[in-house]
């Protein structure tokens, strides 16, 4: 899963773009909660700085922290 701190992304299906993402907002986060193959592809439209945060850690925080899973949950 991916945070973008600053810049612009494209999320796009081969030619067809699906949305365009900016600063605060996220990506991959059904990869991340899923082992289903993603479903498209993100391409950054400006110069960007993303935090990337592992299937793992976001495992790991959401059996220890409840809120956080329900929080998850609510946002999907």
């Amino acid at each position: 899963m991916y945070f973008v701190v600053d810049g612009r992304v494209c999320v796009h299906n081969e030619e067809v773009v699906i949305t365009m993402l900016d600063s605060g907002q996220v990506f991959g986060e059904v990869a991340a909660l899923s082992s289903e193959p993603r479903t498209a592809s993100v391409t950054a439209d400006t110069d960007t700085t993303l935090i990337q945060l592992e299937q793992e850690a976001i495992y790991q925080t959401l059996s220890s922290q409840p809120g956080a899973a329900r929080t998850v949950i609510a946002a999907l």
